[in-house]
This record gives C-alpha cells, structure tokens and sequence, in this order.
C-alpha cells in the first residue's frame, strides 16, 4: 500500500508577509555566511524577498504550517541570490561548489531552533540590564554609535566605555546561557 499524496497548500500574500517578518533574521544569517559586508547582505536580502514575492504561485506547502519549507525555499533563492551578487562584485566564477552551500543551508536549518532561543533569550537578558548599561548597549549596536561617540555622551573614557561594554557582553553571554539551560539545550 503506498502511503497518501500529502495535499499543496498554496501561499497567501498575508502568510508571506507574515513568514517574512517572522523569520527574516533566519534569511539575513543564511546570506551573512555567504557575503561579507553588510552592505551586501542587505542587498541579497532584499533581492531575494522581491524574488520570492514574484514567484509566489510556484510555492506551495504540505506540513501543517508553511514556517521551515518557506525558510528552505527563501534559502534556495537566496543562496543563488548570493552567488548571482558575489560574480556580479568580482566578476569570478562561482568559489562555493554547491556541496558547500548544501551544508550551509542544512546546518541553518538545523539550528534555528538554537537561534531563535539564543534570540529570544538575548533580548530577555538585555531587558532585565540596568537602565544605563541598556541605553549603553542599544546606542553601540542599534545604534552604531562609535565607542568615542558613547564616551563623549556618557562623559566616561574611551577605555571606561571599553571595559563597560566588554562586562555588559560578559553578563549578557551568561545570562543567555542561564536560559538557554533552563530550555533544556
């Protein structure tokens, strides 16, 4: 006896848009380990969601939610997206054989549910900081603040702001440990 054809599911603009604000940061890592500059994962990133959004009546879905084979088919775009952007900049022939690229998504999808608690746990930690080490913390790496800028804003040193930031880093690392733990990771 064989087992039933599981049914298609095809994609609604909502859902896409709704799987697109869920799991971008998921998009966003797969191309951050293919591209190197910001400026061009951005790039990838955005192209491979207009690509996506064009193909949308190609996708269809047969688990119970459409979340990881929508990630796996946004990756498959986005991994040629990257290749596509990288000869474009160089001007050279592909430099990861698809073994490669395989790999790389397999081990993204394997680890999101890491990610998303690591994610989930950071932004649980950065919440419980003081108030000043927050505003600390937000302005450096949300708001790309340099460390001379937070020093003049906070009116400590160079090196005070250093040291600052390095503990916030420590507790920040502990904590998402902590919770991770607490998990069961």
């Amino acid at each position: 006896m064989s087992s039933p054809i599981p049914s298609k599911h095809p994609l609604t603009a909502g859902q896409f848009v709704q799987l697109v604000v869920k799991h971008e940061w998921r998009f966003r890592g797969f191309v951050a380990t293919m591209m190197a500059s910001t400026s061009d994962i951005d790039e990838v990133v955005q192209n491979t969601l207009l690509v996506a959004w064009e193909k949308l009546g190609d996708f269809t879905y047969t688990e119970d939610t459409p979340d990881e084979q929508f990630v796996r088919w946004v990756c498959t775009i986005a991994r040629y997206q990257s290749l596509r952007q990288h000869q474009q900049r160089v001007g050279a022939t592909l430099i990861f054989d698809d073994a490669l690229v395989e790999r790389l998504t397999t081990t993204q999808m394997e680890e999101a549910p890491l990610l998303e608690s690591q994610r989930t746990a950071l932004k649980g930690c950065v919440e419980k900081l003081a108030d000043g080490d927050k505003s600390l913390v937000r302005r450096r790496y949300t708001g790309n603040e340099t460390v001379e800028e937070l020093a003049a804003w906070s009116g400590k040193t160079k090196s005070a702001v250093y040291k600052a930031l390095k503990r916030i880093r420590v507790s920040l690392m502990r904590c998402v440990e902590h919770t991770i733990r607490q998990e069961g990771y």
